[in-house]
């Protein structure tokens, strides 16, 4: 039987296994708890020991790197957050293994029974999407089914001020709070390092970005109808950009705060209109098609992508 004092704080893991699902961009929560001394200063590490899973592919860190968590005087239960990314693979589940590391020096610290835990990463199958020569409608089931999401993202009707250009639902994809890093948009939209930099010609910083999979046949044309909102000046230097990347190869600007830009009625100052995007295909084929807003030169002033009306045909 462990004996425990209360002038050593034991540090564990809340559970041997936690799960989490790659659907979507997501994170799950690895529950570190503390016993004993309560009231003093506590600082562990995680390490990211090994699994199955593939470093910056499944999940957001590399194996062999250590993670601090810090219990202040009080605290009892710390988290440390794995973000988890979609690859858009089925490849059942896949693990992460994390071991507890307390220095042998601090004697005033030990480990609890549990000083190890895996993530269980569960892959789910990729939608069936729509044929050639087919369509699909925007965003009328009033949520992103068939879609997948990375940063902040909703689903809005007209109250935000905009009114939809297909039936009562639209997309919005925000660079302001709950935005995701360039380089996690880079994995997630397919890019090498450095490319949004590149494709928009301005530092990004921070964005959101949808994504889906479309089937078409030579010659189909995909189109959308988008809409910049900005709380940036006109020509700022601190130039939010909106972006369209298809991986047939194809990429461009949608828009940024050089497009004219008019009062809006929503929260944000001023925006373009909805305006529409389309792209032909040269050959068929399944392409994954992802639409994005970005963050330029800062993180504080926010811009959002409005979009509706997707089809295909």
């Amino acid at each position: 039987m462990e004996v425990r004092d209360d002038k050593t704080s034991y540090i564990e893991f809340s559970q041997p296994v936690y799960q989490g699902s790659d659907e979507t961009f997501n994170q799950v929560e690895i529950n570190l708890t503390r016993s004993g001394d309560i009231d003093s200063i506590a600082d562990v590490e995680v390490l990211f020991k090994d699994g199955t899973a593939t470093e910056a592919i499944d999940f957001g860190g590399s194996y062999g790197i250590k993670e601090w968590v810090n219990f202040n005087p009080g605290d009892i239960t710390k988290t440390l957050t794995v973000d988890i990314f979609s690859d858009m693979e089925v490849e059942g589940i896949e693990t992460v293994n994390f071991d507890l590391i307390i220095d042998p020096n601090k004697t005033h610290l030990a480990a609890g029974s549990q000083t190890t835990t895996t993530l269980e990463i569960s892959d789910t199958p990729v939608v069936n999407n729509p044929g050639p020569g087919s369509t699909f409608a925007g965003f009328e089931t009033g949520d992103f089914t068939d879609w997948m999401m990375m940063g902040q993202t909703s689903i809005e009707t007209s109250a935000i001020g905009v009114t939809p250009t297909e039936g009562i639902y639209q997309a919005v994809i925000s660079n302001g709070n709950g935005s995701v890093s360039d380089s996690q948009l880079e994995m997630f939209v397919g890019f090498n390092p450095g490319e949004l930099d590149s494709l928009l010609n301005v530092n990004v910083t921070e964005g959101s970005a949808i994504q889906r999979d479309i089937t078409v046949a030579a010659g189909d044309t995909v189109s959308f109808d988008w809409n910049f909102l900005t709380n940036e000046g006109q020509n700022s230097y601190y130039n939010d950009s909106a972006f369209v990347a298809i991986s047939d190869g194809f990429s461009d600007k949608l828009a940024d705060t050089y497009h004219q830009l008019n009062p809006s009625n929503t929260t944000l100052g001023q925006g373009t209109g909805y305006g529409t995007f389309s792209h032909q295909f040269i050959n068929g084929g399944t392409y994954t098609l992802s639409v994005g807003i970005l963050d330029a030169m800062d993180t504080v002033v926010d811009s959002t992508l409005l979009v509706d009306n997707f089809s295909m045909v």
